[in-house]
């Protein structure tokens, strides 16, 4: 058990459950840097032809140029 969440197993391999309310959980905040702190998480990954970015807080996004 973390701060976060936990580990658990799914279909026979392990995953990790975050379970944790982002938005109240002052240790989520973070400064990305290029805007204003936030407490949402995301991660960008792709190339030239297409681009996904996934966040905490369920959302995602598709790009396909």
């Amino acid at each position: 058990m973390g701060l976060y969440g936990h580990w658990v197993t799914r279909f026979g391999a392990p995953a990790f459950l975050y379970d944790a309310d982002h938005e109240t959980l002052a240790a989520a905040e973070w400064d990305p840097l290029i805007g204003p702190r936030t407490r949402r998480h995301w991660l960008m990954v792709g190339n030239h032809a297409i681009r996904l970015q996934t966040a905490n807080d369920g959302t995602m996004g598709v790009a396909a140029w």
